[in-house]
């Protein structure tokens, strides 16, 4: 359904759960948070375009009745802050150009790891090396993503001006992956994260109509 009228949420995703037995309050809502958590890129592929401030996660699950009928499915949902929307959220290949979804897909690729960094209260120094050695990763997978598309001719010197800053940046998290104490990794890491690719993703955004203002 076209969301080009007045609504008041908007359905991003469908999820099932496994299992024979209905699950208790806090079982459903950690579920929920995963698997909704897991299904929002995948229908806004932008993460510009959602925030706090924009729309709140919500979800739908079966009651006991539906779920001993057979229906485990659970259903993820936004409602917007701001009231009532006109324009849906939806950014994916269906609503996309061609070069916007490359930009984004190959976006995606390090925001994942860098948005979930280890917890400082129970985590120890391999969590910290192997997770910014996935962030080394990301960064290289992003590289060859954009290396391997053909842009139009607007965004080529924003793409390459990206691919610099990016390929710069995959030996900083590589370094901080060979951090041999937890004490040092942290700042390394906390050093690390100051250095971002805000400047240059917006330079490519604006070349490919997309938007160049982050949602908070």
């Amino acid at each position: 359904m076209a969301c080009t009228g007045p609504h008041d949420a908007e359905v991003f995703g469908r999820f099932t759960v496994p299992g024979p037995d209905y699950l208790t309050k806090d079982d459903w809502n950690s579920s929920a948070d995963f698997y909704c958590a897991n299904l929002v890129p995948r229908y806004d592929m932008d993460s510009w375009t959602l925030g706090p401030s924009v729309a709140r996660v919500r979800y739908f699950l079966p009651p006991r009745a539906q779920w001993t009928a057979g229906d485990h499915d659970g259903v993820c949902y936004w409602v917007p802050v701001s009231g009532p929307a006109t324009d849906r959220l939806r950014r994916d290949s269906t609503t996309l150009t061609a070069d916007q979804y490359a930009y984004l897909d190959a976006a995606q690729r390090p925001e994942s790891p860098l948005a979930e960094p280890p917890q400082q209260t129970d985590s120890n120094l391999s969590d910290y090396q192997n997770w910014a050695g996935g962030v080394a990763d990301s960064y290289t997978t992003e590289v060859q993503l954009l290396k391997n598309h053909h842009w139009p001719v607007a965004a080529q010197g924003p793409v390459n001006a990206l691919l610099q800053r990016v390929e710069a940046l995959i030996p900083v998290w590589r370094k901080v992956s060979q951090t041999p104490f937890l004490t040092a990794i942290e700042g390394a890491v906390r050093s690390a994260r100051t250095q971002t690719t805000t400047a240059q993703e917006r330079a490519v955004r604006a070349a490919l109509g997309l938007t160049t203002t982050q949602a908070g």
